[in-house]
């Protein structure tokens, strides 16, 4: 197990087979332009690059199991050139855990409130009433006043 610092919450915590004094070397960074969509519902709550370093120089395990520091993130998912693919990811505490290759690129997602939705489209919708209301009330009102 090598971990991102000597925090006693490291960001980032890999499992796998690798040789005493491997490292992680961790970057937070930008979502690459022209990456995909995000999935619908989700925000961005961090983008990682990550690898794994052997003091050696051989390459560690192909496949890692990641334990990442993702505060209110509760989904993950790989950039893979343009492509953001999801990972599947389990919640353990502060911490997502997930499987990937010993480098990469990480997303975090957070679920967006549905709220705002739901409020907007309740505006939208009392408007709409009104708005239906007041002309059929015009209407029946100049109608009236034109037959006198």
């Amino acid at each position: 197990m090598v971990s991102s610092s000597d925090d006693p919450k490291p960001a980032l915590i890999a499992e796998g087979k690798f040789m005493p004094g491997a490292s992680i070397v961790l970057r937070q960074m930008e979502l690459p332009e022209g990456t995909a969509p995000l999935p619908f519902g989700y925000r961005e709550s961090g983008c990682y690059s990550y690898t794994i370093a052997d003091p050696d120089n051989e390459s560690p395990s192909d496949t890692v199991t990641l334990h990442i520091l993702a505060g209110s993130a509760d989904a993950a998912g790989l950039i893979s050139g343009n492509e953001l693919l999801p990972l599947p990811a389990e919640k353990d505490g502060e911490y997502l855990i997930v499987s990937a290759d010993a480098a990469g690129s990480i997303v975090l997602l957070e679920k967006r409130s549905v709220f705002p939705f739901i409020l907007a489209a309740a505006v939208i919708g009392v408007l709409a009433l009104g708005i239906a209301r007041f002309q059929r009330w015009r209407r029946k009102n100049h109608t009236e006043e034109d037959t006198k």
